[in-house]
């Protein structure tokens, strides 16, 4: 019984260290406190899927291969695919501190220049990773999790 249980905990460590990936070199993810209000120095982006809803996004974060440890799908409780972000230990620090400064307001997703997201920031966020629901953009999936991590 004792093996059995051991070996089942190490296919599943397996299975789960399989399907992460890491940034590809080539990508940028860049994350801003945003406004929905025009302001002197923030810049404007239009959130996909949304109409033409705009956010003013102030300098933000990027978050390269020393922030990001893995990218992978994962599936929602309620069975939807999301994109989960795992954090180094040097990127859980700086996100924490990104979201505690940012409750209460949008944080805006920007992957290679362009807009994905921007949720609103409930509480500070100390797990070390990010969950990206692409079809709150018009998104899919797989297409977002390969426009991060192949080159």
């Amino acid at each position: 019984m004792q093996r059995k249980l051991v070996t089942l905990v190490l296919l599943v460590s397996l299975v789960g260290c399989a399907s992460g990936r890491p940034l590809a070199s080539s990508k940028t993810l860049d994350l801003h406190p945003a406004e929905k209000q025009a302001a002197s120095g923030l810049r404007a982006m239009t959130e996909p899927g949304t109409e033409g809803r705009i956010f003013y996004l102030h300098e933000g974060q990027r978050y390269g291969a020393a922030d990001i440890e893995t990218i992978e799908v994962v599936e929602s409780r309620f069975g939807e695919p999301l994109i989960q972000i795992n954090l180094t230990d040097a990127g859980r620090v700086r996100f924490e501190r990104l979201t505690e400064a940012t409750i209460n307001r949008n944080l805006a997703i920007v992957i290679d220049g362009e807009l994905v997201s921007a949720p609103k920031v409930m509480e500070k966020i100390a797990s070390g990773s990010l969950l990206i629901h692409p079809s709150a953009t018009g998104g899919d999936a797989q297409r977002l999790f390969r426009a991060l991590t192949e080159e």
